[in-house]
């Protein structure tokens, strides 16, 4: 699994998901796209290590299990088997992923590079300034309220 994220080159495309979650902190979708974009390529991982280690998926998932579940009472050796995110719910979501085989070969690509492409516009912040030629709204004293 670990070799399939360098083969994938996953640490080396994820400066640009750093760069967007450092200038854009603020904004919440950038926070749930990057933890999507962790835990798909957790997903194509599994996969490709799936299929290169000939393992049946539910044989796969049950390593994954049983690692996560050695992680939670042995702290040292699962920050180094486990991702520091990994989460009952995110290991069910990847033991899905496994039972329905989401990812096959190019899908996987396809799937990156729609993330790549889609993330300028989801982060692109919501312009709050006042255009260049209008002027900005202020309150002057009008007539008293009767």
């Amino acid at each position: 699994h670990e070799l399939a994220h360098l083969k994938r080159r996953d640490l080396e495309w994820s400066w640009l998901g750093w760069i967007c979650h450092a200038v854009f902190w603020f904004h919440p979708i950038v926070w749930l796209a990057g933890r999507e974009a962790r835990l798909w390529q957790e997903i194509a991982c599994d996969e490709l290590a799936r299929r290169v280690t000939g393992a049946e998926p539910a044989t796969y998932g049950e390593v994954l299990v049983s690692v996560a579940a050695r992680s939670r009472l042995n702290v040292a050796e699962g920050l180094a088997a486990v991702g520091l995110e990994e989460t009952p719910d995110t290991l069910k979501r990847r033991l899905r992923a496994l039972q329905t085989r989401l990812l096959r070969g190019r899908g996987e690509r396809a799937w990156g590079w729609c993330l790549l492409l889609l993330m300028p516009l989801l982060v692109a912040p919501i312009r709050l300034t006042a255009s260049p030629g209008s002027s900005l709204v202020t309150l002057r004293p009008g007539p008293p309220l009767a």
